[in-house]
């Protein structure tokens, strides 16, 4: 039986957030990791985007202890960009369970230093440096994030109204 846990953020309005809570809203995973960013950025915290879900909270980036406390009974981890702890891919090795980072190739530290511990696979959001990060790393695979069209309704609304402004249109 597959245990998912999703490690997340709660800091509204971050990249991390919107990944990791979209993967999490598609996945529907048996646990989070809520990693409380405030001690390293100050961001405000909104934990209840998370109500529902079993979850787990370290203060700043998770010890070894809160990393071992939130893997225990899971099958799968998965994180958007970092584990915030790379010991967690060390305990996922020696316990059995199956790492999975949706890197961003501008942020990922591994291509400046392999030697650092690595998941077990690799998921890349977009096409972007797809190539070389499987030149780099053959456990790749392209996995573009979720993406909930009702969340883009007002955005749709306003520039499809025929008001007679012009629109621009930016990715985010």
């Amino acid at each position: 039986m597959t245990k998912l846990g999703i490690i997340v953020r709660a800091d509204l309005g971050s990249g991390l957030q919107s990944q990791s809570y979209n993967l999490t809203r598609m996945l529907k995973p048996d646990r989070v990791l809520i990693v409380n960013s405030k001690p390293f950025n100050g961001a405000q915290q909104y934990p209840e985007m998370y109500e529902g879900f079993e979850s787990f909270t370290s203060n700043g980036f998770p010890t070894n202890l809160d990393s071992a406390r939130f893997m225990k009974n899971l099958t799968h981890v998965l994180t958007a960009e970092t584990m915030y702890n790379n010991k967690m891919y060390e305990i996922g090795r020696l316990r059995g369970i199956k790492t999975y980072t949706q890197t961003n190739w501008e942020f990922n530290d591994h291509i400046k230093n392999p030697r650092l511990p690595k998941p077990t696979t690799w998921l890349m959001p977009s096409h972007w440096h797809l190539e070389e990060m499987q030149s780099i790393h053959p456990n790749t695979v392209y996995l573009p994030p979720p993406i909930f069209m009702n969340d883009f309704k007002e955005a749709r609304n306003a520039n499809l109204s025929r008001d007679g402004k012009r629109r621009f249109v930016h990715i985010i």
